[in-house]
């Protein structure tokens, strides 16, 4: 018998409590540390990056990004990683999958 494992557990993505290091020639995707607060704090409030992530309107103080970024790893539904440049070390920002269907026949509706 065949269990569907997004029905056995909901709102949790198969894959998605485990959060993986992946290794570019570029960069780098992780999980994050505080050392990266810095950084996204200054992206978020980036005119640009508000303006192409659709984030107008919202505000983030240093606070809510620490509480919301401290808890990111331990996430079941959606995968967030910090981007590091490889050459450098630094974060310079983040990928986040979320939303994520596995649902077979999902894709066509």
């Amino acid at each position: 018998m065949h269990t569907d494992p997004v029905a056995a557990a909901p709102g949790r993505v198969p894959g998605f409590a485990d959060k993986p290091t992946l290794t570019g020639e570029r960069v780098l995707l992780r999980p994050f540390v505080d050392d990266d607060l810095p950084a996204l704090y200054a992206a978020l409030a980036d005119p640009e990056v508000i303006r192409l992530t659709g984030s107008i309107g919202v505000s983030h103080d240093e606070e809510q990004l620490r509480q919301w970024y401290g808890t990111s790893n331990a996430q079941t539904d959606r995968l967030d990683l910090a981007v590091v440049d490889r050459a450098t070390g630094a974060c310079v920002g983040e990928v986040v999958l979320n939303q994520w269907t596995t649902h077979r026949g999902h894709s066509q509706r």
